[in-house]
């Protein structure tokens, strides 16, 4: 450990306060800008999850575990571990929600939509395609 003598110590906390300052005022708010993150990631809507930055949220995790020799499931696989069953995240300035698990699906699929809103049905039509099985009428399904 340094083992200066008060008067170095109190000439360099003279000279540099400014310098200091301004490095523990950023500590501080990163500090409270994390709180406020991890505080801000279960709201109202009851889905679990971080959104991240405005506009970037959690993108460059996802390209940097897409670049890697795991792909994306490990993004899915860690985030899955951290929240639950499912999640929502940010990707590319749009906010999603992944259900990477079969019950989850199923869910879905078999409820005909009875526990979401509208407004989903619609986005994930616009999202997969009007030809998909999501978009196809039940009755359809069963065939």
């Amino acid at each position: 450990m340094l083992n200066l003598p008060k008067e170095v110590l109190l000439f360099f906390v003279s000279n540099y306060y400014d310098i200091i300052l301004a490095v523990v005022l950023s500590i501080g708010v990163a500090f409270l800008l994390s709180k406020a993150l991890r505080r801000g990631s279960h709201k109202a809507d009851g889905i679990p999850g971080r959104l991240g930055l405005p506009l970037v949220g959690e993108t460059f995790s996802f390209l940097a575990a897409t670049n890697s020799t795991k792909g994306c499931y490990d993004f899915v696989k860690l985030r899955r571990l951290w929240h639950g069953k499912w999640f929502k995240t940010r990707l590319f300035g749009n906010i999603h929600v992944y259900v990477p698990s079969v019950e989850g699906a199923k869910t879905i699929l078999r409820n005909d939509f009875g526990l979401f809103n509208r407004a989903y049905v619609k986005s994930m039509a616009d999202t997969v395609g009007r030809k998909s099985l999501l978009c196809a009428p039940q009755e359809t399904q069963k065939d």
